[in-house]
């Protein structure tokens, strides 16, 4: 809701239709008419969710000529069903079947597919911002930093709140904003 809020805004400076490519299993239109304000198209978006799935979803998107797309959400890019940590797990299968020694050695060789097509996308959007403003909805964790105190010993530290996915979408958006859990939508 608070992604069509801001959509919203936005909508009101482009003047174009707002499109939701939905990954959530239809619970986008649960802001939709009649019980909400949110007039929107609605684009279903099921696995597979690699960043090529990602890629024709908005190649289809974009030739509506919207004025925002939101994307709720891109983390499955990261890690849902085809995603790129299963799309690195699948090279590695390939390239080492079950020999954890070889699999540790082509370990980063295993990324380069997946994260290949990974820049391709987030190329594509930013090739593509130029007359339609995106909003990315990410799923959030609780991470843990693993710090070497004085006295030597490794200790998990909270780290707080970081987005699921690839850092290089985060760097790239022009804004951020956080909405940690019971935040009733206001952004941190």
């Amino acid at each position: 809701m608070s992604a069509l809020e801001l959509a919203k805004g936005i909508q009101e400076v482009y003047g174009r239709e707002i499109v939701v490519i939905d990954t959530e299993n239809f619970r986008a239109l649960h802001y939709a008419p009649p019980d909400f304000k949110y007039k929107f198209k609605h684009i279903p978006f099921a696995a597979p969710s690699s960043p090529l799935d990602y890629m024709s979803a908005l190649e289809y998107t974009m030739k509506l000529d919207p004025g925002v797309i939101i994307i709720d959400q891109l983390s499955s890019e990261h890690e849902g069903t085809g995603g790129v940590l299963e799309w690195h797990e699948a090279e590695l299968d390939r390239m080492a079947g079950d020999d954890w020694k070889k699999r540790e050695k082509v370990n980063f060789t295993a990324w380069i597919k997946p994260k290949a097509a990974h820049k391709k996308l987030l190329n594509m959007i930013l090739q593509s911002s130029v007359k339609t403003a995106f909003i990315f909805n990410f799923k959030a964790a609780e991470k843990l930093q693993m710090v070497k105190g004085q006295d030597g010993k490794t200790t998990p530290i909270a780290a707080g709140f970081m987005p699921i996915g690839s850092r290089d979408f985060v760097f790239e958006a022009l804004c951020s904003f956080f909405l940690p859990p019971r935040s009733d939508g206001k952004p941190d």
